[in-house]
């Protein structure tokens, strides 16, 4: 899809759960501890987010919309 759309950027979401094999932190997702993933649902750092599972949150900070994060394009994201 970028490739087709290049005005298109990727977006990265924050997660609460461990990395799976070979995923990267801030490339596949932001991984965090749930207290820090909770602080930022406090301050308003999310576009969106969500408890998916028990003690389990994801979401899409602010960040990846605005330009301060890594993202230059307008941002998507995949829903599973």
């Amino acid at each position: 899809m970028l490739e087709k759309y290049p005005q298109l950027a990727f977006s990265i979401s924050a997660a609460t759960r461990s990395p799976r094999g070979n995923e990267v932190n801030g490339k596949d997702y932001y991984f965090m501890k749930v207290d820090e993933f909770q602080q930022k649902i406090q301050k308003g750092e999310f576009v969106e987010w969500e408890m998916v599972y028990e003690g389990k949150y994801y979401g899409t900070l602010k960040k990846s919309w605005t330009g301060s994060g890594r993202i230059t394009g307008v941002p998507y994201w995949t829903l599973m």
